[in-house]
């Protein structure tokens, strides 16, 4: 079962789970995937795995790091989901528990997934809520965003720019970047610039990507991983500054928000 939302020039498909499908642009008419649609592929073993769309990451970014969870970027992304409110541009979901969720993760809070279009379509907006005003749980949180940006033209082409550590312009394009590996870029967390980065996919359009402004505390992110085994799109996921923090009771609500913006090339 997948869910939408739509509004003047762009639509949003999510499957069961929330994951962000598709995110299909169509200012002239014509449909255009701005995310690398979410699907099967086969791997360099032959081995068929998933990519694409969009996803977030919780409660941790990257490998557990007590080793009790198999699965890269925590379990968020297998959870069914429940709508808890709709529009035509807007969804809420809350996440479903299961059996899956055992050892310090059973009675982990789960958080309340929302995302929005704008009115005309060109823009995204993502929040991720939790709740630990109530819990006693004491666990490793380290929230990331997954999203797979395509990169149509042949020879897959993009240029990143964004704000270093050190408050220097740095720029990254598809020849200087090595294909199939990891890249971590370090962002200023004490800055009054807001933290992003601008990606001019080739033959698309360009990818604004903000941290949110209405965060209820001073979330920030630390930085970007960088990640592609395909020409057909290009991963840059940000990093929230929870990083081996823990869940304490008391601490109150914890906001995470996005806002990725298009412009057509």
């Amino acid at each position: 079962m997948n869910f939408n939302i739509s509004s003047k020039y762009s639509s949003l498909s999510m499957d069961s789970h929330g994951n962000i499908v598709s995110w299909t642009f169509s200012e002239t008419g014509e449909d255009v995937e701005l995310f690398f649609p979410r699907q099967k592929v086969l791997d360099q073993n032959g081995l068929k795995i998933i990519r694409g769309g969009s996803h977030f990451c919780y409660p941790i970014f990257g490998t557990d790091p007590l080793g009790e969870m198999k699965k890269k970027h925590g379990f968020l992304r297998d959870l069914e989901v429940l709508i808890a409110s709709q529009t035509n541009q807007e969804v809420g979901f809350e996440f479903h528990r299961n059996e899956d969720l055992e050892g310090r993760y059973k009675n982990i809070p789960l958080p309340i997934l929302k995302r929005k279009l704008d009115s005309e379509g060109y823009e995204l907006f993502e929040e991720l809520t939790i709740d630990l005003s109530s819990t006693g749980l004491n666990d490793y949180l380290n929230v990331g965003i997954h999203p797979y940006f395509r990169t149509p033209s042949s020879g897959g082409e993009f240029v990143l720019s964004f704000l270093g550590r050190h408050g220097n312009q740095i720029e990254l394009n598809s020849r200087e970047y090595p294909f199939n590996h990891d890249l971590f870029i370090s962002v200023p967390v004490h800055t009054h610039a807001v933290p992003g980065f601008s990606l001019f996919s080739v033959g698309l359009g360009v990818f604004d990507w903000r941290l949110g402004l209405e965060s209820n505390r001073p979330i920030r992110i630390e930085g970007f991983y960088l990640w592609r085994d395909s020409l057909d799109y290009i991963c840059v996921e940000p990093v929230y500054t929870e990083k081996n923090k823990i869940f304490e009771k008391g601490r109150g609500v914890l906001t995470f928000q996005s806002t990725t913006r298009f412009t057509p090339a």
